[in-house]
């Protein structure tokens, strides 16, 4: 990868797209002008429940989903038209399924005039997206706002390295001269961005990310909603090489050992119970997997199950914060030992595993939605 390239493969990354597959974006009429207004190129299907015409059209178009699905900026998207007849009628349709095409953020459509083939509308796309190439070449680094950075700096198909920085900060516009380096170098893998978030623009995620002075940079392998910071020299070489070794670290993840130190009972358990765990209400989880782990005779299981306990005491006392704080010192501890051949990585796996159980099955959890508890800003922010 860049010119600091390894063979390497990204733990994070594997973590979250595994088993995933694209996503289709649904609109309504809260996130429609929203969704629309951060994207470079959007196409939007409008269909009914009831459609005939649509259903047959649902496989086709999942392909022009799964097509673009490694681009953020690129929203394919679907809307309701039946549910939502003012954005029907805003957009004057007279048929289902009608797609409508918007550009450069502008919420003003243009007909899709391709057929309804997947391969013809994916032609039509391509297109517009190599006749803007110039432009977007010369915008190595990207702008984040509140209202595209989920979609870009969390993108499930993307690697994104993000600055925060400050007009007013010297130190932040020689980082960003670095930057545009690092986009350089890495810009053949096709699934490396790099970004930017001025504190005008994303105070409540500089908050959220534990952002306290700037320039500060964090790295989003794919679809990793947490991320890391990077702390190092800022230097397109240093930061170069950082990207580098947060993917080599993991080189010998496979599917098979995520599933290390967790139960199939005991997840079913907490998934059933996510939500009052999450509200530090866990002492009926607690008996229920104490029951379980009665009833186990070897070792190791035994073992496993005592560490779901062991998480639902720190939330318990914690809070569900706690959650994340491990995940990020586990896998610090397991990338400053990655290189060491004497030492075995198991158990930080195991550990590792079971706090991923618990995050990603919060159904209601949103790091928007809770403050850090270390996040606090120095005042200068």
């Amino acid at each position: 990868m860049g010119r600091v390239r390894e063979a390497t493969i990204s733990f994070a990354l594997l973590l979250f797209i595994a088993g995933s597959s694209a996503e289709l974006v649904d609109l309504d009429m809260d996130n429609f002008d929203e969704k629309i207004k951060g994207s470079r190129l959007a196409i939007v299907e409008f269909y009914a429940p009831w459609c005939t015409a649509c259903k047959n059209f649902a496989s086709e178009y999942e392909k022009v989903v799964e097509e673009f699905d490694h681009r953020p900026d690129v929203l394919v998207a679907r809307v309701d038209g039946f549910r939502y007849p003012h954005l029907s009628t805003r957009y004057q349709l007279r048929f289902f399924p009608t797609m409508k095409i918007f550009v450069d953020g502008s919420t003003k459509a243009e007909d899709c005039k391709t057929s309804r083939k997947s391969e013809n509308i994916i032609r039509d796309l391509q297109s517009r997206i190599d006749n803007v190439a110039p432009l977007e070449k010369r915008e190595l680094v990207l702008e984040l706002t509140s209202d595209n950075f989920t979609r870009v700096a969390l993108n499930k198909n993307m690697n994104v390295l993000v600055t925060f920085v400050d007009k007013n900060c010297p130190a932040c516009n020689e980082l960003l001269a670095e930057m545009k380096i690092v986009a350089q170098d890495f810009a053949p893998e096709g699934n490396f961005a790099v970004a930017k978030m001025t504190l005008a623009k994303g105070r409540t995620l500089a908050k959220i990310y534990g952002v306290k002075s700037v320039p500060y940079v964090r790295y989003f392998p794919r679809g990793d909603k947490r991320g890391a910071e990077y702390i190092g020299i800022l230097d397109a070489d240093e930061i170069g090489k950082y990207v580098n070794s947060k993917e080599d670290m993991f080189t010998f993840w496979s599917e098979s050992r995520q599933m290390q130190g967790r139960n199939d009972d005991i997840d079913e358990i907490i998934i059933s119970h996510i939500d009052q765990i999450e509200d530090r209400d866990v002492m009926e989880v607690k008996q229920e997997l104490f029951n379980l782990q009665s009833e186990l005779s070897d070792k190791e299981e035994i073992k496993c199950a005592q560490y779901y306990i062991d998480v639902l005491d720190w939330i318990k006392s914690e809070g569900f914060y706690i959650i994340l704080e491990e995940m990020n010192r586990v896998e610090d501890e397991m990338a400053a030992l990655a290189h060491d051949d004497k030492f075995n990585m198991t158990n930080l796996m195991k550990r590792f595993n079971v706090l991923q159980l618990f995050y990603s099955s919060a159904k209601g959890y949103e790091e928007s939605d809770h403050e850090h508890p270390h996040g606090i800003m120095h005042d200068e922010l």
